[in-house]
């Protein structure tokens, strides 16, 4: 499992990750978490094992703060859509070369039929999914 959440003093900015159904959201802090102790720089970092609040360890009570602040952070609807759009526009290129071909005077061959409805679905999906 892999959730996040970190501040460095003094440059005053962080990092936020957490998992999801979709995968991995990544975000650049700038502004100071707020929570019920203080803090100056801090460090949770599942994946590692490092908990730490100014070089201190953090208590289970911290921990348990923490990964409730990165678990009430609601995702952004358009990263989803962006992920979720991946597959199908990855397909879309992958095969972009069988246009070209197509377009090419000097070979002008046909796209194959299973292709072109593979093509077809991914654009559907596509717009589907930014219609949401």
């Amino acid at each position: 499992m892999i959730n996040i959440l970190t501040w460095y003093a003094p440059s005053n900015n962080g990092a936020f990750q957490k998992n999801t159904e979709l995968g991995i959201f990544s975000d650049m802090l700038t502004v100071k978490p707020t929570f019920s102790f203080a803090f100056t720089s801090m460090n949770y970092i599942e994946q590692n094992g490092t908990f730490d609040i100014d070089g201190v360890p953090m208590t289970d009570e911290q921990k348990a703060e923490v990964l409730a602040q990165i678990e009430a952070v609601i995702v952004p609807v358009e990263w989803k859509k962006n992920v979720r759009k991946q597959e199908p526009m990855g397909y879309l290129a992958s095969t972009s070369w069988y246009v070209e071909r197509l377009n090419d005077p000097s070979s002008g061959k046909a796209i194959p039929e299973d292709i072109l409805a593979k093509r077809a679905e991914a654009r559907t999906l596509i717009s589907a999914i930014e219609a949401e």
